[in-house]
């Protein structure tokens, strides 16, 4: 396999079917929910919500009989009240409804990157004989959107219950007071983990993009393309690795060149908005919004770039080994 060819070929296919950029920057351009989470961290700092325990020790400062019988008389007491009161239920109510949202922007975000990752891979894997058009990406991306989302569950599903069990034993363990049985299980577990995430990992992740190719390529079900995909890896182990290591080393190499231009057009533009901010307030806050949509604007481009090369790399990968 001509690896070289196959990295060239990527490139101009991320380079020149600009169109696919717009599905390159959904798929790689919907994540974070560190707003929420920070949100849902400060409810409760931020809100006039006094403990059970505080309650009643403060109750029995004023009646001036603060010993360690009546403080537990006054939780038991007070416990009950502050559990109905105002403060918790709003407090509650306002966590509830944080936990909704992120469900909801999760299932958004799921719902967008899998339509974006299937648009790419349909809109490439049909090169040269049909050029990409959004229209028709999108359709596909409708079609096969939840194929995707399931092939996903599957593998997170996979890993939740490899994590339970490798808790779960260790667990049992030491509630039956088997402590150094525990331990050995606990240290078992912990090895198995480490192998499952760098070793296993490296599998897995092959088939899944692989899986993701063939769904579309042959507009086949979730578990006959996977069936499918681990013939392939299997049949073609070596190839299949090194297209890995690749994609790594092209990623890291991509990693530090961002963080390269992020210094370089960061620099200039901190000393822009301290300027700025020394003629006046207002400037400053101009410059600092002007410059963040350029900012952002700029390594979202680069991001779709990347998220079109290594979709196209996979898709054509996939297509060599169909053809031996």
């Amino acid at each position: 396999m001509d690896f070289g060819k196959l990295i060239t070929e990527s490139f101009n296919i991320a380079w020149n079917k600009k169109i696919l950029w717009i599905f390159g920057a959904l798929a790689g351009g919907v994540s974070g929910f560190g707003g929420i989470f920070n949100l849902i961290s400060y409810i409760p700092s931020s809100l006039p919500f006094e403990s059970p325990k505080d309650k009643a020790l403060s109750t029995l400062n004023v009646l001036g009989a603060n010993t360690a019988s009546q403080d537990k008389q006054v939780w038991y007491k007070t416990a009950s009240d502050v559990l109905l009161s105002p403060d918790l239920q709003v407090i509650i109510l306002i966590i509830l409804a944080a936990l909704v949202v992120i469900f909801l922007f999760g299932l958004l975000a799921a719902f967008i990157n899998n339509l974006a990752n299937s648009a790419l891979v349909y809109s490439i894997i049909n090169l040269p004989e049909r050029e990409p058009k959004f229209n028709e990406g999108l359709k596909a991306g409708l079609h096969f959107w939840f194929r995707y989302f399931k092939l996903n569950l599957i593998v997170i599903s996979s890993y939740l219950t490899l994590i339970i069990l490798l808790i779960g034993v260790p667990l049992i363990f030491f509630l039956l007071s088997l402590k150094i049985i525990g331990i050995i299980f606990a240290i078992i577990s912990f090895l198995l983990f480490l192998l499952s995430t760098f070793i296993l990992g490296i599998p897995v992740s092959i088939i899944l993009l692989i899986t993701q190719r063939i769904i579309i390529a042959k507009n086949s079900q979730v578990i006959d393309s996977l069936k499918e995909a681990v013939l392939l890896f299997k049949n073609n182990l070596g190839n299949s690795i090194l297209a890995w290591l690749i994609i790594w080393a092209l990623s890291f190499v991509y990693g530090f060149l961002t963080l390269f231009l992020t210094f370089i057009i960061g620099a200039p533009l901190v000393g822009i908005v301290i300027a700025s901010f020394n003629t006046s307030v207002a400037a400053g806050i101009t410059v600092i919004a002007v410059s963040a949509v350029i900012f952002m604007t700029i390594f979202i481009l680069i991001g779709s770039v990347w998220s079109v090369f290594q979709s196209s790399f996979w898709t054509i990968f996939y297509t060599y080994l169909e053809r031996r």
